[in-house]
């Protein structure tokens, strides 16, 4: 009968050392999953307070001695940063760019319009701008030389 008792409380013992360690697994796993779920959310939130508008008139472009001037509404409902935006003309990065936020801010806030001046030989004709923000939020415009 003691060594039925001994089994019994052995087999008892790891029971409680194998759900123990079970429930540190999943206790981790929930951590992580609720971790991802968040990051996702404050993502999507992210796009959703995010959006811009070339607000260039395309008849009118500004495009002299190959310095092509473009204008970028902040119409989200958060700041951005003209560091984390590309300027795609033709569907080609333009590296070789300056801006300026207007009305002299610090900070392109909603409703600031940003002006960026693009260094580019442009031949006669039809062209495309497309400006994307580091979140995928983009807004793009035809415009005529």
């Amino acid at each position: 009968m003691s060594d039925s008792g001994t089994t019994e409380v052995i087999f008892f013992v790891a029971a409680i050392v194998v759900a123990g360690a079970l429930s540190g697994v999943f206790i981790g796993l929930s951590s992580d999953m609720a971790n991802a779920v968040e990051n996702r959310a404050n993502n999507f939130s992210d796009k959703l307070d995010t959006s811009i508008k070339v607000i260039n008139d395309p008849a009118f472009m500004p495009y002299n001695n190959s310095t092509l001037t473009l204008y970028i509404k902040n119409t989200g409902s958060i700041p951005l940063l003209p560091t984390d935006m590309l300027v795609l003309i033709d569907g080609k990065d333009q590296n070789s760019s300056s801006w300026t936020i207007i009305g002299g801010l610090a900070q392109w806030v909603p409703g600031i319009v940003l002006e960026v001046r693009l260094n580019i030989i442009l031949a006669n004709g039809d062209h495309t701008a497309k400006v994307v923000i580091s979140n995928g939020i983009s807004d793009s415009m035809g415009f005529r030389i």
